[in-house]
């Protein structure tokens, strides 16, 4: 079992779960898109289609106009493979080899092909041990060591997105865009909150999202 050290303590890790195609990668990007996220670091997977049907999985530095294609169903033939897709682990290396861990890093996504590169492992590791936000889309399998041990750890936040619940996200997309600026300047008694106002528009919209509300609010989140 991972455990955590006295600087994983200090800051907070978003972990973002659910079906393919719901929507995480999504949050993400539109995460991305807002000037408090500009100088955020890490990656996104992207899927490429062909004919309406996913070919590639491609893998992009969030900093930098450069991607890999990290598996392919119709590409060169590798030993390793997922789910009818070759997957290429020296794809991945190459990416993760100019990603700089900031304050703000972005993961997309911890899965089942990227957990075939022995250095995408370490890199996960080591970088959500860095970064003081970290915001993570992490896979719903059950079978892979890594993942369960991430998402079993009762320091992160583990949010699972839901096609019923999905109308949520632009709020808490406004409440990381408030606080993400701040990360720099947080001492040790600030604690990652959503305030009132926030908290009752959210739970207009979905009740069912009481129990992530009262997580954020009553565990400590310590940033430094």
């Amino acid at each position: 079992m991972y455990c955590l050290t006295r600087k994983e303590k200090e800051r907070m890790v978003i972990l973002i779960t659910g079906e393919s195609g719901i929507g995480k990668s999504t949050l993400l990007k539109r995460l991305l898109g807002l000037d408090a996220f500009k100088n955020a670091t890490g990656f996104i997977t992207e899927e490429v289609l062909l004919g309406g049907s996913r070919k590639q999985f491609r893998m992009k530095n969030v900093k930098i106009d450069s991607a890999e294609i990290i598996a392919d169903k119709f590409g060169t033939e590798s030993k390793l493979k997922v789910g009818g897709y070759n997957v290429y682990p020296k794809n991945i290396s190459n990416v993760l080899i100019n990603v700089d861990v900031g304050n703000i890093l972005f993961v997309d996504e911890i899965g089942r092909i990227q957990n075939h590169c022995l250095e995408f492992r370490t890199f996960i590791l080591k970088s959500i041990s860095s970064a003081k936000l970290c915001i993570a889309t992490i896979t719903m399998d059950t079978d892979l060591n890594m993942v369960n041990s991430i998402k079993s750890n009762t320091e992160y936040l583990l949010i699972q997105i839901t096609k019923s619940n999905r109308s949520w996200l632009h709020y808490v997309i406004e409440h990381l865009k408030k606080i993400a600026p701040q990360i720099d300047d947080m001492k040790p008694d600030n604690k990652f909150i959503f305030n009132k106002e926030i908290s009752e528009a959210i739970l207009e919209e979905d009740a069912s999202l009481a129990e992530v509300i009262n997580t954020i609010n009553h565990r400590l989140f310590y940033l430094r």
